[in-house]
C-alpha cells in the first residue's frame, strides 16, 4: 500500500503537475499579450486622436503658426508603437516648451483636453514696454534691427517699420552687443529705473526720443527736438532727474517758450554743463 507521500513524489504526478503549470503560463502569457495588444489598439486608434486644435488668446501669432508647431510637436511615436498624438499621452511639457522656444512673444502656454479628440492651447504673450533697436538714434531711420521688450527687458518680437511711437526707445551700438529675441538686454532692475526716468521726464515736460546704453554705465538720451542729455549711473537715477527737472524748468521760466539746448552733461553731480546757441556752461 503507497502513502499520500509517495504520490505525491511519484515522477507521474510531477510530470502532471509540471504539465498543469505549463499550460497555465501558456495560458496566461497569451491572455496578457491578448490584452496588452487590445491596449495598444485602442490607443493607436483614431478614437483617441487629437483631431483638433484651438489656440486662443493670441495678439500677435497667427493661430495657424501655433497649430502648425503643436502637430509637429505630437509627430510620432513612443517607442514606434504609440502615437504621441494619443489624447492621453500627448507630450504636454514638451509642446508648452517648444512652444515657448519656437514663439518668443509667448509668456506662458497652458493646454486643456476637451473630449477625447480636441486640446485648447491658452496663450499668454508678452506685453510690449519698450523697443529696442541696435545701433545709434541717427541711424533709426536706415538699418537699424528693433524688437519688442517686455517690463523685465526681455526682447521678443521684431518691430516692423514704421515703428510705433508709444513705447520707450533704447539703442544699443552694434559694436557692443547683437540684437537677439529671446534674451534680456538689460539689467531688469536697471531698466525699470530707466523707463522711470524716460516716463518721468515726459510727464513733467520733457519729451525723450529715446535712449543710447552704453556698457559702461553711461547714457545718452536723446530729447525733442534735438537736445543731447548725458548722465550716468554713478548717482541715482532718482538725483539725476531731479537735477535735470529743476534745470529745465529754471531755463524754461526763462524763455519764451520750450527750451533748445545742443546738449545738457548731468555726469558730474549737482554741477550742470549745457550748450545752446547762446550760451555755454
Amino acid at each position: 500500500m503507497f502513502s499520500k507521500n509517495s504520490r505525491l513524489h511519484s515522477p507521474k504526478y510531477i510530470q502532471k503537475r509540471r504539465r498543469k503549470v505549463i499550460i497555465g503560463l501558456i495560458f496566461y502569457t497569451a491572455l496578457l499579450a491578448v490584452l496588452v495588444s487590445l491596449f495598444i489598439l485602442l490607443l493607436r486608434s483614431s478614437f483617441l486622436e487629437i483631431k483638433t486644435i484651438e489656440a486662443r488668446g493670441l495678439a500677435s501669432l497667427s493661430p495657424e503658426l501655433v497649430q502648425s508647431r503643436v502637430l509637429s510637436a505630437i509627430d510620432g511615436h513612443y517607442f514606434k508603437i504609440i502615437p504621441k498624438s494619443n489624447i492621453i499621452f500627448y507630450p504636454e511639457e514638451d509642446v508648452q516648451e517648444i512652444l515657448k522656444n519656437s514663439f518668443k512673444e509667448i509668456d506662458n502656454v497652458e493646454i486643456k483636453r476637451k473630449g477625447l479628440s480636441k486640446i485648447f492651447v491658452d496663450v499668454r504673450e508678452r506685453v510690449p514696454a519698450a523697443i529696442v533697436c541696435s545701433g545709434f538714434h541717427e541711424e533709426d531711420m536706415e538699418n537699424n534691427d528693433c524688437y519688442f521688450s517686455d517690463s523685465l527687458g526681455y526682447i521678443f518680437g521684431k518691430v516692423h517699420k514704421p515703428y510705433p511711437e508709444n513705447y520707450n526707445r533704447y539703442y544699443i551700438s552694434t559694436s557692443q552687443s547683437e540684437i537677439m529675441a529671446g534674451v534680456s538686454f538689460i539689467d531688469q532692475g536697471r531698466f525699470q529705473d530707466l523707463q522711470k526716468f524716460m516716463d518721468s521726464s515726459l510727464r513733467s515736460g520733457i519729451y525723450p526720443l529715446g535712449i543710447l546704453i552704453s556698457d559702461d554705465g553711461e547714457y545718452e538720451m536723446y530729447v525733442k527736438p534735438d537736445t543731447t542729455v548725458y548722465f550716468d549711473d554713478r548717482s541715482s537715477f532718482d538725483t539725476t532727474l531731479s537735477n535735470l527737472l529743476a534745470f529745465w524748468h529754471n531755463a524754461k521760466d526763462k524763455a519764451t517758450s520750450t527750451p533748445i539746448f545742443n546738449y545738457i552733461n548731468l555726469r558730474f553731480g549737482n554741477t550742470i554743463y549745457y550748450s545752446n546757441n547762446n550760451e555755454k556752461k
